[in-house]
């Protein structure tokens, strides 16, 4: 009780904090922590949500509405729901990309239910879409998912999804001279 109230409190404190330093009232931010909160009794604890970079300013809408799509879905299969006692949510914005990364303590992605299989793979595929990528690792005890979607607009190229993250800035393969 007490770990959830001093988690409660933070909670708080952060979003004092957005509204003190003028970050708009209903950004990326704020919509995190509401849907944090939102799930919270449904989770059966207080998530640990850290939050860092230019979240409000740099992360373009769409990749918003998929990042905060992303973190409702993980949420609501963590928590009491995968038999956890710990939940934590970070976003990070920066080097051209957002990261949401969703950890808990309980069990393995893979054992919560017969539907989440259907659903990482659409969310997989979202976040192909936006030139991003999906990745749930997990150990007995401990599941980890990792959501990537990048800070500026994708190009799209001959009907293929965008490359991931990864991928973009990686060296060209050698051309043949020229000159």
């Amino acid at each position: 009780v007490v770990h959830n109230l001093d988690e409660a409190i933070r909670l708080l404190r952060q979003s004092i904090f957005g509204l003190e330093h003028g970050l708009p009232e209903q950004g990326l931010r704020r919509s995190i922590l509401d849907v944090s909160s939102e799930l919270t009794p449904a989770l059966g604890l207080v998530p640990e949500v850290t939050l860092d970079g230019p979240i409000d300013t740099d992360v373009p809408s769409q990749v918003a509405g998929h990042l905060l799509a992303t973190l409702r879905e993980a949420l609501s299969r963590s928590g009491s729901a995968a038999l956890a006692t710990k939940v934590a949510v970070a976003v990070v914005a920066r080097e051209g990309e957002v990261s949401l990364t969703v950890t808990d303590n309980g069990r393995r992605w893979s054992a919560r239910a017969a539907t989440d299989g259907l659903r990482l793979a659409t969310l997989r595929d979202r976040a192909r879409r936006l030139g991003g990528m999906l990745e749930v690792t997990g150990t007995e005890g401990s599941t980890r998912l990792t959501w990537r979607g990048p800070l500026a607009p994708q190009p799209a190229s001959n009907g293929l999804p965008p490359e991931p993250p990864a991928a973009r800035g990686a060296p060209a393969a050698p051309g043949p001279p020229t000159g």
